[in-house]
């Protein structure tokens, strides 16, 4: 299954005005035409960026329901989604994609009944 679309938007001049990335399947772009172009209308207006989607430890925690602190235990901890460390030291700037939380989460859902 496609997990992700690229889409780059051309000019006239056929130069890339814009690249997108989102989560879909193909059947979005075959079945439901009107689905493609709310998303070339989100690239257009720069909704969707190029490149993935840079999300603070605030933004991530409220995503997942936890808090910032409980993300910085998890880096310590070595577990939690994957992050990146934009600058040096103990207070450096962390930031996570949404595609790695969303990754993370999905890896831990489970079916009811089924075992932990």
């Amino acid at each position: 299954m496609i997990r992700t679309l690229s889409v780059e938007l051309f000019s006239t001049e056929h130069r890339i005005l814009r690249t997108g990335i989102i989560p879909a399947t193909l059947h979005i772009i075959t079945d439901y035409p009107a689905m493609m172009q709310v998303f070339i209308v989100k690239i257009s207006t720069g909704v969707v960026m190029g490149t993935a989607e840079r999300l603070t430890p605030a933004q991530a925690g409220e995503l997942m329901g936890v808090s910032p602190q409980t993300l910085a235990n998890w880096r310590w901890l070595g577990i939690g989604p994957a992050y990146t460390k934009l600058t040096p030291g103990r207070g450096g700037r962390i930031r996570y994609t949404r595609a790695a939380v969303e990754e993370w989460l999905n890896e831990r859902t489970t079916s009811s009944g089924a075992a932990a």
